[in-house]
């Protein structure tokens, strides 16, 4: 227990503390704790553990890319680039769960269960998005229409008027729709306050911060529907509906760009650039193998903690 670095072993080595945490593991009320009320007890700190560091790694900064997934002999697969040895094992199941846990659609029914965003929360976020990109896609129409180029030029594919379109969902629509979801995320799920269950120094302050990000959350609700009631009267100033098809044109490009920046960035096979976070995926990968990463960078039980947890068995059974 001296040496243990986790808080709830730490705070055994108090008279008072101990006498409650071991009354609370002698479920059978005989006095003494037996080696499977002792094992219980070790793998629910294991299991908070995983779930502890599994929160940090899907809601930091740049998100854990790297989880050891298809390590073992069960892995997947595509086009047998894995078996040919182009691709490394286990690329493609990181990347399946990365994209499980992070797209702003499929996330809403896939995502992991340990995620600090329920699928609740992903949908009020992705509606917020979605009436405040209207808002663009009114301003859009109005600066394409004001600027000359007419549904007539659209229609028949002149290539200044498509480039002109185009350009202009992309900047008022599908860009910003993309940042506008990262910086909700943050604010519904605290992630600087993610803390350990067994302790309750953050408790507090995780849930009036949380109160706080989901009031504001409500509140960006009211404004972005204003907003988008204003990009609707916008559009419809300018005679034309088809600003509605731009917005969901918009929104569904951001969509499929997803993919693309996921590849070129975190799952980038070809180069590395750490700095800026491209190739992450194989950074993180080295450096796990390495063990050079930090404890947030591998959420899996390593060798040594297991050994750990199996000494502490043999001294249950002992004591």
């Amino acid at each position: 227990l001296v040496d243990s670095d986790d808080e709830v072993l730490q705070q055994l080595l108090e008279p008072e503390t101990r006498a409650n945490v071991f009354e609370d593991l002698d479920t059978s009320g005989d006095g003494i704790i037996d080696r499977q009320e002792w094992k219980e007890f070790l793998e629910l700190l294991r299991d908070e553990r995983a779930h502890y560091l599994k929160q940090h790694a899907l809601l930091r900064s740049r998100p854990l890319a790297y989880w050891a997934r298809g390590t073992g002999d069960v892995h997947s697969d595509v086009c047998g680039l894995v078996e040919k040895g182009t691709v490394p094992q286990g690329y493609f199941d990181d990347l399946s769960y990365y994209i499980h846990n992070h797209h702003p659609i499929l996330s809403i029914c896939y995502a992991d269960e340990d995620h600090p965003l329920t699928p609740f929360s992903r949908i009020v976020l992705e509606i917020e998005v979605l009436l405040i990109t209207l808002l663009g896609a009114g301003v859009a129409y109005a600066i394409i229409r004001g600027s000359g180029v007419s549904r007539e030029d659209e229609e028949d594919a002149e290539p200044d008027a498509l480039g002109a379109v185009y350009g202009f969902t992309l900047l008022f629509i599908t860009i910003p729709s993309m940042t506008v979801a990262t910086l909700l995320m943050y604010l519904q799920a605290c992630p600087c306050l993610i803390y350990k269950r067994s302790s309750e120094k953050r408790d507090f302050l995780r849930s009036a911060a949380l109160f706080v990000g989901k009031t504001i959350s409500v509140t960006l609700l009211l404004l972005a529907a204003g907003a988008a009631a204003f990009g609707v009267i916008l559009g419809l100033q300018n005679r034309g509906q088809d600003f509605l098809i731009w917005w969901v044109a918009g929104r569904a490009q951001a969509y499929l760009l997803w993919f693309g920046w996921l590849l070129f960035r975190e799952f980038n096979l070809l180069f590395e650039v750490e700095l800026l976070g491209i190739g992450r995926w194989l950074t993180e990968r080295r450096k796990t193998l390495e063990g050079t990463g930090r404890i947030y960078d591998n959420v899996t039980v390593t060798a040594q903690e297991e050994a750990e947890f199996q000494g502490s068995l043999v001294l249950a059974t002992r004591v």
